[in-house]
C-alpha cells in the first residue's frame, strides 16, 4: 500500500481485513508512524465496523488505537497475546471477539491477556488456541478463559478450539471433561455454543462437536 498523505476519508467502507500489509512512501521507504496512524483514525473510515488484524503490530503497537474505540468486531489472527492485551482497552464498542494465537504462543502472554478480557462485556467471544504440542497448557488457558468469559453477562455465543487435542488420548479425555463443565454452564446462562469456522476438522476438536 502506497501512501504519502491522508486520504479522503472511506465513508461506505464497514469492513476490512488486514493481513500483513506495507505503508510505504513514493520511494519505497517505510510510512511515517504518525501518517500511518492517522490513517487508521475514526476521520478516515467513520462508519469502519469490523476489522481483522492479522498484521506484525511488534514495530508499532498503537497503529490501530484510534480506529479500535469505534468498532463492534474484531478478530486477532496469529499475533502474540501480549499484544492482543494491549489492544483490548482501546476496544470500548466491542461486542464480538475473535481470537486464534500462534502456535508458538508463549504462555506467560497469558496473563496481560486474561487481564484485559476481564475488561470487556462481550456478546461473543471465540478462541482458538493452535500449540499443538502442549494442550495440558492450551487446556489450563482455556479453563481460565473460562473462568473470566462465564461473567460476562451479555454472552450470547461462545467457541472454543483446542487444536489437535483430540488426537491425544489423555488430551481427549480431558477436553471431554471440560466440555460437559462447559456446557452446563452456557445451559444455565443461555450461551450458543457455536462452530468456530465450518470446517470439520476444526470443529472436531472444538465444543460443539459431539464424541
Amino acid at each position: 500500500m502506497h501512501i504519502d498523505k491522508p486520504t479522503a476519508p472511506f465513508t461506505r467502507l464497514t469492513r476490512l481485513d488486514f493481513r500483513d500489509p506495507y505503508l510505504i512512501d513514493e520511494v519505497g521507504n517505510e510510512c511515517d508512524r504518525d501518517l500511518a496512524r492517522s490513517l487508521f483514525s475514526p476521520a478516515q473510515f467513520p462508519v469502519w465496523r469490523q476489522m481483522h488484524i492479522d498484521v506484525a503490530l511488534e514495530e508499532d503497537p498503537l497503529r490501530f488505537s484510534l480506529l479500535l474505540p469505534q468498532l463492534s468486531n474484531v478478530e486477532f489472527g496469529f499475533i502474540p497475546l501480549s499484544l492482543v492485551a494491549i489492544q483490548l482497552p482501546h476496544c470500548t464498542s466491542l461486542k464480538t471477539l475473535r481470537v486464534l494465537p500462534g502456535s508458538d504462543e508463549q504462555p506467560s502472554n497469558l496473563l496481560p491477556f486474561f487481564n484485559s478480557l476481564r475488561r470487556l462485556n462481550l456478546e461473543g467471544f471465540h478462541y482458538w488456541d493452535g500449540r499443538r504440542e502442549d494442550w495440558e497448557s492450551s487446556l489450563r488457558g482455556i479453563r481460565s478463559i473460562m473462568a473470566i468469559v462465564r461473567e460476562m453477562k451479555n454472552l450470547k455465543k461462545l467457541s472454543l478450539v483446542i487444536d489437535d487435542i483430540n488426537d491425544d488420548s489423555e488430551g481427549g479425555e480431558k477436553w471431554r471433561e471440560f466440555k460437559g463443565e462447559v456446557r452446563k454452564v452456557c445451559q444455565k446462562n443461555k450461551v450458543q455454543l457455536i462452530r468456530f469456522e465450518n470446517d470439520k476438522e476444526v470443529e472436531r476438536h472444538g465444543l460443539t462437536w459431539v464424541d
